[in-house]
């Protein structure tokens, strides 16, 4: 039997679409090419193991007008339909669901039954156009797929597949710890990631600046613009790392106690995702710090790794963050997330049978 033509479509740079993984690990086990059409946002060429790259260089001028951004973003539409057309693909897998909001009349009219939309967030989700491009696609996708049970009530109704964001790739170097840090050294807090909520890190380096039960970490993209903030007020247990190789996350998680994930309060997009940061948690059994209103402080207090709060904490942080960990115990953490993870790898499991299914 002759191999499927197969691409994944995206509106991001590759190293933004880390999860992919989860279906070319299984199409590199079928000895099954595919390609990739994705929009390069930073000007650089990347490498990964496909059988052809197509990459669309966004160049945006910060002096452009809305109308003009929005219009050089869009002309990465006819680009790839362009490709799409001339290599008749036989399946294509739509990664997030800005991608299947863009190319969503193409693909119900083209490639019904034929493609697979993987929604990774929500955003702009009351907007009735935007609901309107999403149930489109959606309908007549072969099957698709949320990273969280909780978009079940925000996109379109449908029988979506609920998959764990848990990229083994990229954990395989976390080694998971053994004992909780001692009550006599500072516990090494962390923020590892892409900064989209500067407001409670303000809070969180006001409220843990120079305490010293803890060292407190903010590492990646947007960081920097804290260096001045935290040097201005004289925190010496403040540190800051800018950008960096999504390869070198075991690295950094070598010496962290605690996950920060505190993004926005009450708020339903930061209250209904699961974020990458609670995988690196699970991964390395150490405990997470998130807003009791989100749908990852529910899924951390299951598995036994939650230090929630709420915004009217501030004022006593470093007390709330120093007496939770004190009453997790490391068995009832590893118990928490060794379940964790065998639920993670059930529904991954289930990701490769609709695979096997419909697609190689």
């Amino acid at each position: 039997m002759s191999k499927k033509k197969i691409c994944i479509l995206g509106t991001a740079n590759i190293k933004h679409m880390t999860l992919i993984s989860l279906y070319t690990e299984v199409f590199k086990e079928a000895n099954q090419k595919f390609d990739i059409i994705y929009i390069d946002k930073y000007q650089e060429y990347e490498e990964y193991d496909a059988d052809t790259l197509y990459r669309f260089e966004l160049k945006i001028e910060s002096n452009w007008s809305f109308s003009r951004k929005l219009a050089h973003y869009w002309s990465y539409k006819k680009f790839a339909i362009d490709i799409i057309k001339r290599e008749k693909y036989d399946f294509i897998i739509v990664w997030n669901e800005f991608t299947a909001f863009m190319f969503s009349d193409f693909l119900s009219r083209n490639y019904s039954n034929r493609y697979c939309v993987n929604i990774r967030d929500q955003n702009f989700n009351r907007n009735p156009l935007v609901q309107l491009k999403y149930k489109q696609a959606i309908k007549r996708s072969c099957f698709s797929t949320i990273s969280s049970e909780k978009f079940r009530g925000i996109f379109p109704n449908h029988d979506y597949l609920f998959i764990h964001s848990f990229n083994k790739n990229l954990v395989n170097g976390i080694i998971p710890v053994a004992n909780k840090r001692p009550l006599d050294k500072p516990l090494r807090i962390m923020f590892i990631g892409r900064m989209s909520y500067p407001e409670s890190i303000y809070k969180t380096i006001d409220s843990l600046g120079n305490d010293p039960r803890f060292e407190v970490s903010f590492i990646g993209a947007g960081c920097g613009v804290f260096t001045s903030y935290i040097s201005e007020r004289g925190y010496e247990n403040i540190f800051i790392h800018d950008s960096f190789d999504p390869k070198d996350t075991p690295l950094f998680l070598s010496s962290v106690d605690i996950i920060y994930s505190l993004n926005k309060e009450n708020d339903i997009h930061s209250d209904t995702l699961l974020p990458i940061k609670l995988y690196y948690a699970i991964a390395k059994h150490i405990p997470i710090l998130v807003y009791k209103s989100s749908y990852t402080y529910e899924f951390a207090k299951k598995h036994n790794i939650d230090i929630g709060i709420s915004g009217k904490d501030f004022e006593r942080l470093g007390d709330i963050i120093f007496n939770e960990y004190q009453k997790l115990t490391q068995e009832k953490i590893d118990d928490g997330c060794k379940k964790a993870i065998n639920d993670i790898f059930e529904t991954h499991k289930k990701l490769n049978e609709k695979i096997e299914k419909f697609i190689l």
